[in-house]
Order: structure tokens, then sequence, then C-alpha cells
């Protein structure tokens, strides 16, 4: 299912491109007077914890099993364990060639170091009811399949399914308006390992799954939409009580974690690293964006960090467009419930000669009551933009440093009434030497915009 996000008239996304880097990293990011290490390498950070097996002794050896490659060995340890609880152990690496389909109840457990390359025509690891995939480090690493596709820029194999993809939900093979329930995918690493690139699928596809979490995976020059959930709602089902928790995002080429049809999701502290690759689609990090008839009822994105300090740019410029998007354009059931909290978006740092975000730190579009608040923006030349019929949106008590320019304000309003703006700190960040204090202090209010309550913004809140 494709998001779809206007952000500029005539973006157009570049399919060929360079093979991505491999690289995590290390930047670090002036925010007031604090300085906050955007990324660990992660040979040097704590591994992710990932919980004990609860399936006491039923548990196979994938490399004992027999089969041509890796994937017909685990799906051999599928059969073996039967129904109810059980947990595949996979180790050493090595090519899956056949589609890994786990069945309910069972776990596949990512032992030690192994890369494990994909010649699967459409994604590596099926996930039915009650199943994970749980790797015990990141030494563990699932890349993106190689098989070749039906035709350039569409994304799908011969089979129909999307050859981008690493796990998918069991209904996104079925039907993407059925549902699955109880899906994990935790502490792996996944990377990119084609040179082409596809803004409409996912690395990871959870669909309508209800009760899912995806924490502490890293995701790694993936050359699509890295994380997503919600599928279409044609038969009334939604993602429902969602948790993405604690990943890491480097290089993402597309969106890097996507909302579209979700009821109950909670996106917390998850770090949005050097988004996008040079050549790519473009990316807007955290994208909320439901499609015709879908949902989007209590949704809270908190405490992320999105840093473009070192995001690569492009001949349309810079490859990361915003941070957060809200985008209701397209007509829902329902749009309610939605809250930014406490998240930093740093464009780049106060010395650089421009900024590596280029449209808007936070973006709410069409989009009614949402929430803004206690976030921190650098260096974004519109640091909270609402445009497009955004209504009773509330931004309040954020810090805004060195955003606006001299075409934009820090804060703007574009043909969107009846908001709220207040208690906005804005000013320029410490050693800043490109955008002028003025600019960073500015709301600009456009088009049909009306009763819009503004007060007590500016360097300080002063009450």
């Amino acid at each position: 299912m494709q998001l779809i996000l206007i952000i500029v008239t005539g973006l157009v996304g570049i399919y060929l491109g360079a093979q991505p880097s491999r690289q995590v990293p290390a930047t670090s990011a002036v925010m007031g007077t604090a300085t906050t290490g955007a990324a660990t390498p992660p040979q040097t950070r704590p591994r992710p914890r990932v919980a004990s097996s609860p399936q006491g002794n039923r548990t196979c050896d994938a490399t004992r099993q027999p089969g041509a490659d890796i994937g017909a060995k685990v799906n051999a340890c599928d059969r073996t364990l039967g129904p109810g609880p059980g947990e595949i152990a996979l180790s050493g690496g090595g090519t899956i060639a056949t589609q890994i389909l786990l069945s309910p109840g069972h776990t596949l457990r990512l032992i030690g170091k192994g890369v494990y390359p994909s010649r699967v025509e459409g994604p590596v690891v099926i996930l039915d009811n009650n199943t994970a995939l749980v790797c015990e480090s990141w030494d563990a690493i699932l890349e993106e399949g190689t098989a070749p596709e039906a035709s350039p820029g569409v994304g799908y194999g011969r089979t129909g399914q999307s050859v981008f993809t690493i796990v998918q939900s069991r209904s996104g093979i079925t039907s993407h308006a059925a549902k699955n329930e109880r899906l994990r995918v935790e502490g792996c690493h996944f990377r990119g390992a084609r040179k082409d690139f596809n803004s409409a699928v996912q690395t990871v596809s959870l669909g309508n799954c209800e009760n899912c979490v995806a924490r502490n995976n890293w995701f790694e020059s993936v050359r699509t939409i890295a994380l997503q959930a919600g599928g279409t709602a044609e038969k009334r089902n939604a993602a429902r009580n969602i948790l993405f928790e604690n990943n890491l995002f480097t290089g993402s080429a597309s969106q890097n974690l996507a909302l579209t049809n979700v009821v109950g999701a909670i996106v917390r502290k998850n770090r949005f690293i050097a988004p996008g690759i040079s050549g790519g689609p473009g990316t807007a990090v955290i994208d909320v964006e439901p499609n015709t008839n879908d949902v989007v009822d209590n949704v809270l994105i908190e405490g992320n960090l999105i840093d473009a300090t070192e995001a690569p740019g492009g001949p349309n410029g810079a490859q990361t467009i915003c941070g957060i998007v809200v985008n209701a354009l397209n007509p829902t059931t329902g749009f309610r419930n939605v809250r930014v909290v406490g998240n930093t978006i740093i464009g780049s740092t106060p010395t650089a000669p421009s900024g590596r975000i280029s449209y808007a730190g936070i973006l709410i579009r069409g989009a009614p009551g949402v929430l803004v608040e206690r976030n921190f923006i650098q260096r974004v030349n519109r640091g909270v933009l609402m445009d497009y019929g955004a209504s009773a949106t509330v931004v309040r008590g954020n810090t805004l440093l060195s955003c606006g320019s001299g075409g934009t304000g820090a804060i703007e309003i574009s043909d969107s009434s009846n908001n709220v703006v207040i208690d906005n700190v804005m000013d320029n960040a410490p050693g800043e030497t490109v955008y002028s204090a003025v600019t960073s202090k500015g709301i600009a209010q456009s088009g049909s915009s009306r009763n819009n309550r503004i007060e007590n913004n500016g360097p300080r809140n002063r009450k």
C-alpha cells in the first residue's frame, strides 16, 4: 500500500542510486547548551535485551534439519514442532532461498553472528498469529532480497510479493485487509542489499496487526519504507495496540516509520540517524498518513530523536523532507487524538551552510486536534507547519532554535484556523552563523488562516 506524501509540487522519486553505506554515522548535535551523541556505533553500544524463550524444551535446531537452503531447514523445524508453542534456533548465517513460514505459537530465534542474504521472490519471513522473530544481537543480519523484480520500480517479483520486504504478517500475503494478532519483531538487524529503490512497500510490514511489537531493531540503509503498521480498511480491520520502541534507523531511503490505518499506537524512544539515501525517493522520517476510509485514533509519538546533521543531499536538495508528519488530507472514517510530545529534531549544526531537513520539522497537514508539545527543533526552515486546513492543533511549550529563514517562519500557519500556539521558546542556537535571530522568532500566518490564538512565544516564556 503506497503512502502518498505531497510536500513540494513536482517532487520526483529517483529509483536508481549508489549502493548504501554500511557504516553507522557517529554524529553529535548541539542542542542549546547540551551536546547529544546521535549514534553510538553498534559494536560499542550495549546489546539489546531480548526476553528469554517461553517455550521450555520445545526447541528445534534448524542447522540440523534437512533442506536445500536455510529457509527450507527452518520450515522443516516448524513442521517438526507441530501445533502449539515452540522455538526454532538458527545460527551461522547463509542464503535464504525458500520463504520462511512460521506457524502460530512459534518463535524464530537468531543466535550469534551470521549474515542471511535472501533470494526469495517475496518477503523472507512470514509471521502468522502469535509468532515472533527474535535476534540475540545485531551481529545476525537479515538482508533485503536480491531476486529480480517483475519490472523496475514496482517492487514485486514473479510471485506478486515484495522483494524489498524482509518480514511480513501473514495477512499481508493473503489480503491486506485481513488481520493478524500478537506478532513480535525484536533485537534484529535489517540491512539493505538492493541498488534500486521503492517507496511503497516496507522492510518490516505488520499490516492490520493487533497487539504487536517491534523494538530494539536496527534498520540499516534499507531501500524502501523501513517499519510500518496498518493495512487497508476494506474489512473494517485496523492495526491496534502497536508498540514501536527503541529501534535504530540509519539511512532508510523512504519513510523510516509509517502508520496508516491504526487505533492505539505508541512510537517512542526510537533513533533516526542520517535519514535518506543519496539518489533515493526522499523521506518523511515518521509519517502518520492514513489512506481513504482508514482510521487514525490514539497515536502517541514521544521521546524520539531525529538527527539529520549527516543526512545526504541530492540533485533536488536534502533527502530528508520532513521530520514528523501528521497528514489527514485523505478522507478517513475517523481521525483523532494524535500527540507529538517530547521529540528532538535536528536539521543541522549551527555552523553548517544549510539545514538537512528541506521542508518542515513537524508538519500538521489537514489534521484536526493534534497536540504538539515539549519538542526540541533545531535548524529547520519551518520548525512547525500547519497547513491545508489543520484545525484545533495545540502547539505548546516547544523549543525552536535557529528555525525559519528569510522566506519562512519558525512556526507557520497556512490556510488553517482555530489553532493555538502558546508558550514556545523561539531563538537562535548558540554559535549560529547563518540563520538570523529575527527570523528565528517569527510566526507567520497566510492564506485563509483565522481565529488562531498566538501568545507568549519568543526568546523565553513570558508570563
